[in-house]
């Protein structure tokens, strides 16, 4: 079984700039001009800048300034080298407040189903603080793999959803998905705890506590560590005919050339990844125009 662990949400409140200044954009590099978007109450004003959508009021300063990123604006960060610890160092210097975070685990090839979960909890084999567990199904009401496992309710701060990401991708991979959604205290609590454990072991500690025990073998691996942990953006995408010469043609001559002590090639080589490293080292900063 192969595991990712990644956080797929993050809400974050940050102070209001002082005098004219607003939000304007939230980039590791300046990939375009700022959309309008929809903004959220109790907010008047919002954007869309790079993935990430920023909300204000200009005539309520108290309500600070308020960043969503989804899960699709941080797989794109992390694509930049952007990872939890620089996202953690980023809210924590702009002074800003975690108000929600939702953690993913992605299993591939569990061998298992996401009814499992719900079969088990009906028969009495899962052990769950969650007063309510329900399961709802896209397809016509009919439990089949397209359907999500609920524990807890949305409304509470804390949520856990189960589903079959491989059939809301439309692929036939056995790809199960569990997403914790974590609000108010348990969202900074979380928070600390990814900075000193790190994201795959708080995933795993806060799941347990939701879901202290079930007799799904696949669910209960995770917890035995019996599994490879790999790169959540390695999935579904077609590889490009870019990345196919550079696989095929390109990585091995260079090899070819290093094994052969080609003093240009380990130069070059050694230039594209400190470059590489250089890179690492920007990232995204709310900036106020």
């Amino acid at each position: 079984m192969n595991v990712a662990f990644t956080i797929d949400w993050l809400t974050v409140t940050f102070p209001y700039p002082a005098g004219d200044f607003f939000p304007h954009a939230f980039s590791p590099v300046d990939k375009g001009k700022p959309t309008d978007y929809t903004s959220a109450k109790p907010y008047t004003f919002a954007i869309k800048a790079s993935g990430a959508t920023i909300h204000w009021h200009p005539e309520h300063p108290e309500f600070k300034v308020m960043v969503r990123l989804d899960g699709q604006a941080l797989a794109d960060l992390r694509s930049d080298g952007f990872g939890a610890e620089r996202l953690f160092s980023w809210v924590e210097n702009g002074g800003g407040k975690v108000t929600r975070v939702d953690m993913a685990i992605d299993l591939l090839d569990c061998g298992g189903h996401v009814l499992d979960m719900y079969h088990a909890f009906k028969t009495s084999q899962v052990m769950t603080s969650s007063k309510m567990v329900t399961v709802f199904s896209k397809e016509g009401g009919a439990l089949d793999s397209g359907s999500t496992v609920y524990f807890g309710s949305r409304q509470s701060d804390r949520y856990t959803r189960i589903y079959d990401k491989g059939k809301e991708q439309g692929t036939k991979l056995n790809w199960i998905r569990i997403e914790m959604e974590l609000k108010g205290k348990r969202a900074t609590g979380a928070i600390d705890d990814m900075q000193r454990e790190g994201v795959e072991a708080t995933a795993l500690s806060y799941l347990r506590d939701a879901i202290e025990w079930s007799d799904v073998s696949w669910f209960e691996e995770l917890f035995q560590g019996e599994y490879d942990v790999f790169a959540l953006e390695s999935i579904g995408r077609p590889e490009t005919d870019t990345e196919k010469w550079v696989r095929e043609i390109c990585i091995p001559a260079i090899a070819k050339a290093v094994r052969r002590g080609q003093v240009g090639v380990v130069e070059a080589l050694e230039a594209i990844l400190q470059e590489a490293r250089d890179k690492g080292t920007h990232g995204p900063g709310l900036r106020l125009e």
